[in-house]
């Protein structure tokens, strides 16, 4: 606006005016597409509750003002109980309801000033301010339970969803939000390792197994770097003429102040630091090495095994690395065995993993792989014409059962007159009484292995073991047959 004066005296304004109710427009679609982003970025696309980011936000916050008070901050760290299986079965949009009914029923049991937060693919957390102790957290952590666990309705029927909690409470001290993170998630891996379905609190027995573990983690990576490991061979032994077919590679790892660190107790702290893979990889050199050895030893016939698992398989480098080790040692593809585990080749219900074409691959490279604990896993009848493999090993259940259970029994003997038809080479685990091994003989068994023929063995004692045993070389005419079912 601006002001005018006439010559005569007269005095007049001028007023320009410009419709801005387009431009107010606009700006209120940007502020709604400003918080509509903002809230894409911060929470779950599928559940719609808070993602990985605003779960740390959050927590960071709450211990912040945690710090300044008397009051507690717990996490309860959650996990869907057979998730896998659900997708599995029933497929992806099965799943999705289930995470979605999860993630509602959460949202509901929850105190105003907690926050849910989905954190993964079947994990969620759940951040709890102003509490008093753990008792506090337990009882929220139990109303949990209560609230999620049951049937979730899927078209015409019901899916089971339940969930296993792992909870850890800030105590006041230096605990970080990563720390309270750990510490939960620690607490949940105890519950589904004993029993899913419940709550788990990280307490003080639990925080000295969790310092163990830590601390043998640590070690494990070291003794990886430094190959400290060693190797035991386990025979594989024909039933007649108790020929020794073949020496399988297993890891073991003495640890310089806790002694002998089991398999069962090795594997799982190998996955939980993602160094499966390295420890194949040196797997495949021992199995190699001993090769080497037996061609010195003159046993050239009797062959080596290592297990290939999942992350051996999707590693990149695997078979370049099997194949340039057997060139550098002048051994051949006909030297070694490579045995898979049934589980990680057929999904539930004989659903085939993307590791088929790998083990089609090890075929085409002419290496001899064999399925492994054959009858624990999900594969069929059917799988076992269309997968590249020469060999199976039958599960140790079956010998656990075969002289009880005559229903084995029938589906044993059914099964070793498909492998003959099939052209598969036999080897039946776990063997460990003479009543077992007639038994399993009566039945068309092969090759057997277990306890009673053989313990896995360094290699010195393997050298002793291998001179003491009668028969102990496979003889030259026999090698066809040993890479058949016979």
């Amino acid at each position: 606006m601006s002001l005018h004066r006439e010559p005569d005296g007269t005095r007049y304004s001028v007023l320009v005016c410009r419709d801005v109710t387009s431009n107010i427009e606009k700006e209120r679609q940007l502020e709604a597409t400003t918080r509509q982003l903002e809230h894409i970025a911060s929470h779950d696309d599928l559940t719609g509750v808070p993602n990985r980011a605003e779960m740390s936000r959050f927590l960071d916050a709450a211990l912040e003002t945690a710090r300044k008070t008397d009051r507690r901050v717990g996490v309860l760290h959650i996990d869907l109980d057979e998730f896998k299986q659900i997708n599995d079965t029933h497929g992806h949009p099965a799943g999705d309801a289930v995470l979605k009914a999860t993630a509602e029923r959460l949202r509901r049991a929850l105190r105003k000033e907690d926050l849910v937060a989905r954190v993964g693919g079947d994990e969620f957390v759940v951040i709890c301010g102003n509490l008093t102790g753990l008792n506090d957290l337990r009882e929220i952590g139990g109303a949990l339970l209560d609230a999620v666990n049951g049937p979730v309705k899927w078209q015409n029927g019901s899916l089971g969803c339940q969930i296993s909690v792992g909870a850890a409470l800030y105590d006041g001290q230096s605990t970080s939000a990563e720390d309270l993170l750990l510490q939960s998630d620690f607490a949940l891996y105890e519950v589904k390792r004993k029993r899913r379905g419940r709550l788990a609190t990280y307490d003080a027995e639990l925080h000295r197994k969790h310092a163990r573990t830590t601390d043998l983690q640590a070690d494990l990576l070291k003794a990886i770097r430094n190959k400290d490991l060693s190797f035991y061979f386990q025979p594989v032994v024909a039933q007649q003429p108790g020929l020794v077919r073949g020496m399988e590679t297993l890891v073991r790892w003495h640890h310089p102040t806790d002694g002998l660190i089991t398999p069962d107790e090795l594997i799982p702290l190998a996955q939980s630091i993602n160094v499966i893979a390295e420890l194949d990889m040196l797997a495949i050199d021992a199995a190699l090495d001993l090769k080497v050895k037996l061609n010195e030893w003159g046993y050239d016939s009797i062959l080596t095994s290592f297990n290939a698992s999942s992350e051996l398989l999707a590693h990149p480098d695997f078979c370049d690395r099997l194949l340039s080790g057997l060139s550098f040692r002048d051994l051949t593809t006909d030297d070694i065995i490579v045995e898979v585990i049934e589980s990680v080749v057929f999904e539930s219900h004989g659903v085939a993993t993307p590791f088929v074409k790998t083990i089609s691959d090890l075929d085409n490279f002419g290496i001899f792989t064999v399925l492994d604990d054959f009858g624990s896993g999900n594969a069929g009848i059917a799988q076992l014409a269309k997968l590249a493999i020469r060999g199976v090993k039958f599960d140790k259940s079956i010998c656990l059962s075969i002289l009880e259970d005559p229903t084995v029994a029938i589906v044993y003997k059914t099964l070793i007159g498909l492998c003959n038809e099939l052209d598969l080479r036999m080897v039946t685990e776990g063997v460990e009484t003479q009543e077992q091994a007639e038994r399993l003989r009566e039945l068309g068994c092969t090759n057997m292995q277990g306890y009673l023929l053989g313990k896995p063995m360094p290699e010195d004692a393997l050298r002793r073991w291998l001179d003491d045993y009668t028969a102990s070389a496979i003889a030259p005419e026999e090698r066809p047959r040993y890479l058949k079912a016979n």
